[in-house]
């Protein structure tokens, strides 16, 4: 029992239920692709330094770190929506309600993409420096020298043992999922987690605040407890005896 809102009159908890769905599919798209671009490329910058793909990494590691989300946000607005009219510029449907699934889908590709980019950079850093200092270690040239092909050698050997900071960089990023974005929500006016707590917030309905943070907060100690499970089925040396 989390109370009522002052504003709106409806229990906090059915408040947090109605959001949430939409942060958990917005903030999950958007670090799902920022997942699905920043691994591969960050392996293939660290298998081939000074290389394209290299350079290719240090652009989006640049843009994904320096550039503000709000400004990744009004410039695809201005262009995708205003100038090229290609996708819609705020909203979940057209409608205001439910809508087809392709309606969902070009309301969500804008602010997915904006999220993946703006989180890129540090998943893919973090990628290519652990996956870089690996793959000097000697036990990876005896790899070489016995004959194992260079994928094998690259994925088996270097990225397994430079998953553990990988991991700990993807799945901190739970609770930014389940709390949603702030600004990209509310630039995007996106229902989710973020809007709620920046209307909460401007309203000072500190019931609908202390709600959303202890959502986060426990989101926060779920995601220790699942690194340390995580940690021991990636590598041996961590596992718990006895467990």
């Amino acid at each position: 029992d989390l109370g009522e809102s002052y504003h709106l009159g409806q229990s906090v908890s059915h408040l947090i239920v109605q959001h949430i769905g939409p942060s958990l599919l917005l903030t999950g798209t958007g670090v799902a692709v920022a997942v699905a671009v920043a691994i591969p490329l960050g392996i293939l910058s660290a298998w081939k330094p000074r290389s394209h793909w290299d350079r290719l990494s240090n652009l989006f590691t640049v843009a994904g770190s320096a550039v503000p989300g709000f400004f990744l946000a009004l410039v695809s607005i201005y262009l995708f929506a205003v100038k090229l009219r290609w996708l819609p510029a705020s909203g979940m449907y057209a409608s205001g309600s439910s809508g087809p699934l392709t309606d969902l889908l070009r309301h969500l590709l804008l602010p997915a993409g904006v999220v993946g980019l703006s989180n890129v950079g540090g998943i893919l850093k973090q990628t290519r420096s652990a996956c870089l200092e690996v793959l000097g270690e000697d036990y990876v040239t005896t790899a070489r020298a016995k004959g194992l092909k260079e994928a094998a050698v690259v994925l088996r050997h270097g990225f397994r043992t430079a998953l553990i900071p990988v991991l700990t960089t993807v799945l901190t990023h739970i609770p930014h999922i389940i709390g949603g974005s702030v600004v990209v929500e509310r630039v995007f006016g996106w229902p989710g987690m973020g809007s709620l707590m920046f209307s909460a917030i401007s309203g000072r309905d500190y019931n609908v605040i202390m709600g959303v943070t202890v959502v986060i907060a426990l989101a926060v100690l779920c995601t220790n407890l699942l690194l340390d499970l995580v940690y021991g089925m990636v590598d041996p040396r961590v596992r718990y005896e006895g467990i």
